[in-house]
C-alpha cells in the first residue's frame, strides 16, 4: 500500500518515522516497510523477488542499491515510483511525483530532446517560458545543449541516456529514483552523467535513490544497501 504525505517540491516535506513524531525524529522523505513482490514461473508457481524488503531515505541523502542480475533491483525501484504495486508491505514518501531516470530513456519520438525535457517542467507545473529554459539549464548539465533540437532518432544511445537523465533533473522533485543511469554509457560520458546527477541532487537538496551495477556509481553514495534473497542489507554509511 503506498501514502503520499505531501506534494514534493525541490525541497519537499519529510516524513516522519513511525511513533516519533515531534520527538526529534530523523526526517524521512521515503520509507518502505516490509515490502514483498513475487511474478509467477511459467509452471504457475510464484517466484518471489522482494521479501520483507525495508529502506528509509532521509531528506538531502543519496542511497545507492547494489545486487546481482535478476536480483530485483528494478522491480524494487518501480514500486518505490508507484509504477508497480507491491504485494505486501508499505510505502510513506512527502513527494508525490518523484524524477525517474529508466533504464531505457523512453522519449517521445515526435518531439525534440529539449521539448522532452520542458514537457517534465510544465508537467511538473512550471509556465512554458520557465520550462524551456528548465530543459536548457539541464541539457547543458547533461552536454546536449547542442543538440536540443534533434529529435530522439538523431541521438546516440548516450545521447538518449543524457536528455532522459535530463527529463528527470528538470521536474524539480525532492526525489530522484534512478534506475542504472550509467548502464549503456561509456566510461567518460558516465563518470559525466554521476557528476551531475549527484551534484545536482546535492545542490538542490533533493534526494536520491539510483539502482546500478557500477561500483564507481555506488561509492558516490551516503549509504549503500545490497538486495540479496529478497532483502535490502545495509553495507555502508557516510555521515552526514
Amino acid at each position: 500500500m503506498r501514502r503520499n504525505d505531501a506534494d514534493g517540491g525541490p525541497r519537499a516535506k519529510a516524513v516522519k518515522r513511525k511513533g516519533e513524531e515531534g520527538n526529534g525524529a530523523v526526517p524521512f522523505i521515503l520509507e518502505a516497510f516490509g515490502l514483498q513482490k513475487s511474478f509467477l514461473n511459467p509452471d504457475g508457481s510464484p517466484l518471489p523477488i522482494l521479501k520483507d524488503a525495508s529502506i528509509q531515505v532521509e531528506v538531502g541523502r543519496t542511497v545507492a542499491v547494489m545486487g546481482s542480475s535478476g536480483s530485483g533491483k528494478t522491480t524494487l525501484l518501480h514500486i518505490l515510483a508507484g509504477i508497480e504495486s507491491p504485494d505486501g508491505g508499505e510505502i510513506r514518501s512527502s513527494v508525490e511525483h518523484p524524477g525517474l531516470v529508466f533504464q531505457h530513456h523512453y522519449l517521445m519520438p515526435e518531439f525534440t530532446a529539449w521539448e522532452n525535457v520542458a514537457m517534465a517542467a510544465r508537467l511538473a507545473g512550471k509556465e512554458r517560458r520557465a520550462a524551456r529554459e528548465i530543459a536548457e539549464e539541464y541539457l547543458r548539465a547533461v552536454g546536449l545543449l547542442e543538440r536540443r533540437k534533434h529529435l530522439p532518432t538523431e541521438l546516440s544511445g548516450g545521447e538518449l541516456a543524457r536528455a532522459g537523465l535530463a527529463r528527470a533533473l528538470a521536474a524539480e522533485s525532492g526525489l530522484i529514483l534512478a534506475d542504472e543511469p550509467t548502464g549503456s554509457l561509456d566510461e567518460e560520458t558516465s563518470e559525466q552523467v554521476t557528476e551531475v546527477l549527484f551534484r545536482t541532487v546535492r545542490d538542490r537538496g533533493a534526494a536520491l535513490v539510483v539502482v546500478t551495477h557500477d561500483p564507481k556509481v555506488a561509492a558516490r553514495a551516503d549509504r549503500l544497501f545490497r538486495l540479496e534473497h529478497g532483502r535490502l542489507i545495509p553495507e555502508t554509511e557516510r555521515a552526514g
